[in-house]
């Protein structure tokens, strides 16, 4: 039986095949059949040449491997010196006892099922830690293959251990590798993006809870098929760039699968393969619709009042001096009105400020119905208020303009302190060319006093 299992293991390290697992078990295979039909030889004959097992021996027991032999029922009936150097136990202290002794416990079972499918096929092929005497745990590839007599009964298994040990820990730090990056790309906030071309070749599985699209329905698409329309960049011009500085960020709107567009920030940069070869782009991609929020209200707050809404002294100023340097179109003019709310002052007094707050409010609300889309509206001070108007014919288009204002605010307006009567006096001109704009305020300022002057409630203008 000795002689069975040195000649078909022996010959497997005597031709010193490359470690190649189908090729192993190829050999294994054929080392078997060469093992049975030679256990089938003549005793006698084994006999008459003591020295035929003696250098299949000396092969097996200098090999780096460990071999064994167990019976049918699993015990260690012989196994080569090896074992002392890979799990430190000598040979003849585990002869005897049952293999399944040396496994760990939670891979026993392997042990098990091998022995019971070598009955049905003859060789199985399995991973198992095994206990060293020092308590240490070791991975090992064991080939097991059946021996049997000649009525075709198993009287035993040979097999062999492979150290693994170091491929199998590579293999857990790759599992565990992959597992920090699944966990980080599927609870990451942000999308992680490849891109080739302009095209999605891979994207992270947080784009479902951000946008609702599944992974599978953005690879394979251009990336300008999520981007709003009026954000789309030009691809082209972008890579350059990116190849020239290196990276880019930009801020876009993000079409979510309900058509509904989000805000996101976009760092994008060269994707490098692992031999540093450029391979398209990497980009990530986090939505900031509630940072573009605050910014727009900040921004709008600083353009506007914060009472009645409408702009504000500044952005009123920086919109007339664009105006005044724009080009104007063939007999048209932009006009400026200058109103002052009457005797504002005593309803302050005899009401209270926060009818007046109310009072401010309700003018402003009148003006803006009466203004037209291109024409704008500011408070400049506590109870002024300067109206531009652009695109007009001429004067008289302005005043008709500013009557109708008058009038509409003349209506009693409702308040706390009930329904109360106001009316305001309007001074306005027409922008000339050249012109500073102080001086064009004046001009209308002056229009305003002087309707103040004739009785206030009335439009005056000046040329």
């Amino acid at each position: 039986m000795i002689l069975t299992m040195i000649i078909a293991y022996g010959l497997q390290w005597y031709v010193n095949l490359p470690v190649d697992r189908w090729l192993l078990l190829a050999w294994q295979a054929l080392a078997l059949l060469l093992a049975i039909r030679l256990a089938a030889v003549n005793r006698d004959q084994a006999k008459q040449s003591p020295d035929l097992e003696q250098p299949y021996r000396m092969l097996i027991e200098n090999a780096m491997d460990v071999v064994f032999f167990i019976s049918p029922s699993g015990n260690i009936n012989w196994v080569s010196p090896a074992v002392c150097e890979l799990l430190g136990y000598k040979p003849e202290v585990m002869q005897g006892h049952d293999w399944k002794e040396y496994v760990d416990p939670d891979d026993q079972g392997k042990l098990i099922d091998a022995l019971a499918g070598n009955s049905k096929h003859g060789s199985s092929r399995f991973e198992a830690r095994f206990r060293k005497q020092t308590g240490q745990i070791w991975w090992f590839s064991i080939t097991l293959n059946s021996l049997r007599n000649s009525r075709g009964e198993i009287v035993g298994h040979v097999g062999c251990w492979h150290d693994i040990n170091s491929e199998m820990q590579l293999r857990m730090a790759l599992a565990e590798s992959e597992l920090k990056y699944r966990l980080l790309s599927e609870n990451s906030t942000d999308v992680v993006i490849r891109l080739r071309e302009c095209n999605i070749v891979w994207i992270s599985p947080s784009v479902t809870p951000l946008l609702c699209w599944l992974p599978e329905e953005c690879i394979g698409h251009h990336v300008n098929e999520f981007i709003h329309a009026d954000d789309r960049p030009d691809c082209q011009y972008q890579y350059m760039a990116i190849q020239e500085r290196g990276r880019l960020t930009s801020r876009l709107r993000i079409k979510a699968k309900n058509n509904r567009c989000h805000w996101g920030e976009v760092h994008v940069k060269p994707y490098q393969d692992e031999f540093g070869r450029v391979d398209g782009l990497i980009a990530s991609l986090y939505i900031v619709d509630a940072e573009v929020s605050a910014l727009e209200k900040l921004e709008h707050r600083a353009r506007t009042d914060e009472l009645t809404g409408l702009l504000n002294r500044s952005e009123l100023l920086r919109q007339l001096k664009h105006i005044q340097r724009s080009v104007r179109r063939s007999g048209m003019h932009t006009a400026v009105l200058f109103c002052d709310i009457d005797n504002f002052k005593v309803i302050n007094t005899n009401f209270g400020h926060a009818v007046g707050d109310q009072l401010l409010c309700a003018v402003a609300e009148r003006i803006e119905a009466c203004l037209r889309s291109s024409d704008l509206a500011s408070r400049v001070g506590g109870d002024e208020l300067l109206i531009l108007l652009q695109g007009v014919q001429a004067m008289g288009s302005a005043v008709a303009i500013a009557e109708k204002i008058r009038k509409v605010i003349a209506t009693p307006i409702h308040t706390q302190a009930g329904f109360i009567s106001i009316t305001i006096s309007v001074g306005a001109t027409l922008c000339r060319q050249g012109e500073s704009i102080d001086g064009t305020i004046a001009r209308a300022d002056s229009a305003m006093f002087e309707a103040k002057r004739l009785g206030r409630n009335r439009v005056v203008h000046i040329l």
